[in-house]
């Protein structure tokens, strides 16, 4: 699983203890654990893009000041609306024997047959809950895409993974190949029609 170092503060909780902390030029966020008690943390907005703007689900390698090291990953995240600025982040502790449910991308890897054939790739589903021990996470989910052909789909039912649960049924469908236009004009235009 791919990995990023996170740097962070504590803060005070409260409202006007976030404020000051954003005035800062800070982000507040806050880190949960099933063991103990939350931490108010704060990061600097450089430190957060490597952990936010990413295709990939990251282990978050916190540092607390103070000497506390945590093995993390990034649970939730408010953006403001007008500027696209991050307001808060929510960042879940691993912890050995407990399962994590996480957003996990799906990876099209190789192009399709029906693609060369003139089809157009329909990556229908992009990301999904998954539930699984630390240990087995994976940043993102790779969907070998090379022999699909016009007209077919893969469905999460395809792509199983040891254990791992998904969020979504299993006859969900992950990506197909449609026809395009052009595609559909050369079969109409094949002898025998």
């Amino acid at each position: 699983m791919k990995e990023v170092a996170l740097k962070v503060q504590k803060r005070d909780t409260g409202k006007k203890e976030v404020k000051q902390v954003r005035a800062e030029g800070l982000i507040p966020g806050i880190c949960y654990s099933k063991s103990n008690e939350p931490v108010a943390i704060a990061a600097k907005p450089l430190d957060m893009r490597s952990v936010v703007f990413t295709p990939y689900t990251k282990k978050v390698c916190l540092e607390i000041e103070g000497g506390q090291n945590l093995e993390c990953v990034l649970k939730e995240v408010t953006f403001d609306p007008i500027t696209d600025e991050i307001k808060h982040f929510d960042l879940q502790v691993l912890e050995e024997n407990t399962p994590i449910t996480v957003s996990v991308p799906f990876v099209l890897v190789g192009q399709s047959s029906g693609v060369r054939a003139g089809g157009i790739m329909q990556h229908v589903l992009r990301k999904c809950p998954v539930t699984c021990m630390p240990k087995d996470l994976v940043s993102a989910v790779e969907v070998d895409v090379k022999a699909l052909e016009i007209g077919k789909s893969i469905h999460i039912k395809d792509v199983k993974k040891e254990n791992i649960k998904y969020g979504v049924p299993d006859h969900t469908i992950i990506c197909s190949v449609a026809a395009s236009r052009a595609s559909r004009s050369a079969a109409d235009a094949a002898p025998g029609k």
